[in-house]
């Protein structure tokens, strides 16, 4: 029996993957038979245009409006409220509204999150019948969701009987070929959309300072994505910063390329980059890896799962209960940069200043992805999650 499988997923291609790599199994996009989906949409126009939105609703939800001619549904982050057989991804919490997002996890305002009905509904769904099982990225998301589950001990057991961790695929590429171990110049990587959210103008201005003494050269992978202001960032702060950028003769600034022509960048880089502020996951480390690039990046959520002093570098943040990093402890948004540059800065004069430990370290990435993250494995984790979940007896 071929399985059939509904799937919604967001725009980003890790994403999709990871919930789409079975052999044998019919993947059917099921996103334009979600009634939220339309309703969101319709807020974003009218916000747009009129400033306010029709009825507050939440993402990262699911209720189908057609039939779905499916053995089962994959969701990533979201959940369905139907008696239809499903298993979930996720990355952070469930149910990630913006009361379980903001109110409580950002604020600490527990009450808030206790008291919410809608919570309580998500809650009742996910630990009911339907959702056969939870698939979290990580063991950083897996203690995440265990630890807002104290604040609902009647919903705890059942819910957490249904987590199983498992890590995203990576395909392996290699190094290229024409890669030397002692480079006259070494050439660095940043990948990343959100450039100011992953610590992409602390890494420029940390290497400023690190090219007075080692030749390099950045390839900057990035849009300049200001992701909803972070920092408080406006449009003509990153007009100013492409302007700046533009300026330096040792970067190589790509907007928008093709994935292949990413992985070739890396296989041939000797060094990559995210000293991100905020990340769920880190997808492009696994990428940077499976190319023998090894990657220094901060060491929040996830991170210090899949990057390590082994295969990489680690800069150790300071930390709050749910392993991001805490601003306050170095005395907020502005102290804590100037210090993540110094960071960014030794440790980037520690990597190239061992060719030896480099090489090494490269080596060790590789092996690293293909223990970790074999695409095989995974498949074959995920066709036994769905033959518990989706086959009947």
């Amino acid at each position: 029996m071929k399985l059939r499988i509904g799937y919604i997923s967001d725009n980003y291609p890790e994403r999709r993957n990871i919930i789409s790599r079975v052999q044998g199994v019919a993947y059917i996009n099921i996103a334009h038979s979600n009634f939220y989906a339309y309703i969101n949409k319709l807020n974003f126009v009218l916000k747009r245009m009129v400033g306010r939105i029709l009825f507050r609703t939440e993402y990262y939800r699911y209720r189908r409006i057609l039939p779905a001619r499916v053995d089962g549904m994959h969701f990533f982050n979201s959940f369905s409220f139907s008696s239809f057989p499903n298993v979930i991804t996720f990355e952070t919490l469930l149910p990630y509204y913006w009361v379980v997002k903001n109110d409580f996890k950002d604020l600490g305002q527990i009450d808030a999150v206790i008291s919410n009905t809608s919570v309580k509904r998500a809650l009742d769904s996910i630990s009911g019948e339907s959702c056969k099982k939870l698939i979290a990225l990580s063991e950083n998301t897996k203690n995440m969701q265990l630890k807002f589950l104290e604040l609902f001990p009647d919903h705890r057991a059942s819910i957490a009987n249904k987590i199983t961790v498992l890590h995203p695929p990576q395909q392996l590429f290699g190094v290229h070929p024409s890669k030397k171990q002692d480079p006259d110049c070494f050439e660095l990587v940043f990948v990343g959309r959100a450039f100011y959210r992953k610590g992409g103008l602390e890494l420029i201005r940390a290497l400023e300072m690190v090219r007075k003494s080692i030749n390099i050269k950045l390839y900057l992978i990035s849009s300049l994505d200001p992701e909803a202001g972070w920092f408080n960032l406006e449009e003509k702060r990153i007009g100013e910063d492409l302007e700046w950028i533009s300026k330096m003769n040792w970067i190589e600034h790509l907007r928008n390329i093709p994935n292949t022509e990413v992985i070739e960048l890396l296989r041939r880089c000797h060094l990559g980059f995210l000293p991100t502020w905020q990340d769920t996951y880190g997808y492009s480390v696994l990428e940077m890896q499976a190319c023998g690039c090894p990657v220094i990046s901060t060491n929040i959520r996830s991170l210090s799962e899949i990057n390590n002093n082994q295969c990489g570098w680690l800069i150790n943040v300071p930390k709050n209960e749910w392993s991001e990093w805490d601003l306050s402890t170095l005395g907020g948004e502005h102290a804590s940069s100037e210090w993540l540059i110094q960071q960014i800065k030794e440790v980037t004069i520690e990597a190239l200043s061992d060719t030896d430990v480099l090489g090494q370290k490269s080596c060790n990435a590789i092996q690293r992805i293909e223990q970790e993250h074999d695409p095989i494995v995974h498949g074959l984790k995920l066709a036994e999650i769905y033959q518990h979940s989706f086959l009947k007896d």
